[in-house]
């Protein structure tokens, strides 16, 4: 029995200086990390959100907390980088800023907020789609179903169904009194009447679209034309 408490004891001290060595060496690890002080995040951006446009996107995101926050980082795809000033103040704060020049397809925009320290925060990551000549190529205008001259020096348009995205059409012509006139005709309805029409006269018409509800671009079908008589 004496051994056995014996072996314990020597066990336990061999133990302790292991911990004690080892403790001391892990402390001198982790120094090297916080040898310049412990790391600061600041806020991060929250609620981040894309719009998309034409070869453009605006992006939007929210400063809840953190009031040493000076700008804000976004990087695009990996690759471009580009800062934005931003003015805290006492209120949740909305920061929005446009994207030009961007290729048709899906982009990955990484965004961070910067303390007056020249701390980042963590990475908020947001992903939207860009719409281009790819997308501009599928759009086609809304189908006339016929055409009436009236004696009163008017004409009448008979339109067919819109477009799925469509918001409107957008028609020009010259009036009896050579003035150009511009009518925008809602997706729900179904006539137009145009007034102050010269019989012979040419109509040009173009639909617009919206191809999601929060783009910040309307993109327009290819202009067409109609004489109406």
């Amino acid at each position: 029995m004496k051994s056995i408490k014996c072996y314990i004891g020597h066990s336990l001290v061999v133990c302790v200086l292991l911990s004690i060595f080892s403790c001391g060496d892990m402390d001198e690890t982790y120094s090297e990390f916080l040898k310049g002080g412990e790391i600061t995040y600041p806020g991060k951006p929250d609620s981040a959100q894309v719009f998309p446009g034409h070869l453009r996107v605006q992006l939007q995101w929210l400063l809840i907390s953190d009031p040493n926050i000076a700008k804000c980082k976004v990087v695009v795809d990996d690759q471009e980088e580009m800062e934005i000033s931003v003015e805290r103040t006492q209120n949740v704060d909305t920061v929005r800023t446009v994207i030009e020049n961007l290729g048709e397809g899906i982009h990955v925009f990484d965004i961070y907020t910067i303390d007056r320290h020249g701390n980042s925060s963590v990475r908020v990551e947001a992903i939207g789609l860009v719409y281009g000549p790819n997308y501009l190529a599928t759009l086609y205008n809304r189908a006339i179903s016929s055409v009436t001259y009236n004696d009163d020096l008017s004409a009448t348009i008979a339109w067919a169904s819109s477009p799925e995205k469509s918001i409107g059409v957008e028609i020009t012509y010259t009036d009896s009194n050579g003035i150009e006139q511009v009518i925008f005709v809602n997706p729900e309805d179904s006539i137009t009447m145009l007034p102050d029409f010269v019989s012979g006269n040419t109509v040009q018409y173009k639909t617009a679209l919206l191809p999601q509800e929060n783009a910040i671009d309307v993109f327009y079908a290819p202009v067409g034309s109609i004489v109406i008589e």
